[in-house]
């Protein structure tokens, strides 16, 4: 017997939330994934060149998360292709008045920055590891706006897609590059996933 609308829409509903639910416990695995595995690789005394500019500079994505609500119900209600192509255009140009000001003097002064808030010794030591973290969370605030559209949407499901693709090359390039080049090579990893998870999603 055929299914009533009802059950239909609670169907498409459950897996709906229940792929979205699968992305919101990774998220933050994936988040704190690189200072996990830094801590395998490299003294703990050096984390701290890492972790620190890290959590400075992720601060940042409290931008792209507003920018994200303001817009995914505009995404949901978008059918026509044109008019999500404009709905894009607009969350895109609003992220870079917000953010790329922001990216272009932490790039500029990031070095002056670490050395008033901590001291000079750990800016030089650091200044280069957060102007490239830096590089990759700015990218990273662009894909908010395509994972937001990604979760209101029937294609929720591509979002959890490109973690199990990233997750392993992640792992390896990270311990490669971590054990080579150290502390820059981990930076310079988790940018490149940023980068790379940005061109899946695009």
């Amino acid at each position: 017997t055929q299914e009533s609308p009802f059950v239909v829409e609670a169907k498409r509903l459950l897996m709906h939330g229940g792929w979205i639910t699968v992305g919101n416990v990774l998220a933050p695995v994936m988040a704190n994934l690189d200072r996990l595995l830094l801590a395998q690789i490299v003294p703990l005394g050096k984390i701290i060149n890492y972790s620190t500019p890290m959590e400075m500079i992720s601060r940042l994505w409290i931008i792209p998360g507003g920018v994200t609500r303001i817009y995914f119900p505009k995404f949901a209600a978008t059918k026509k292709a044109d008019e999500l192509l404009l709905t894009f255009k607009s969350a895109y140009l609003i992220m870079a008045i917000l953010i790329l000001p922001i990216a272009v003097l932490g790039l500029t002064l990031m070095n002056s920055i670490l050395t008033v808030w901590i001291s000079p010794e750990f800016a030089g030591e650091s200044s280069l590891i957060a102007r490239i973290i830096l590089i990759g969370v700015v990218i990273n605030s662009f894909n908010w706006i395509t994972y937001g559209y990604l979760q209101s949407s029937d294609k929720v499901a591509w979002s959890i897609y490109t973690v199990f693709l990233e997750l392993p090359l992640f792992l390896v390039f990270f311990y490669w590059m971590t054990s080579g080049y150290g502390l820059l090579g981990a930076a310079a990893v988790w940018t490149g996933r940023m980068i790379f998870d940005f061109i899946l999603t695009h």
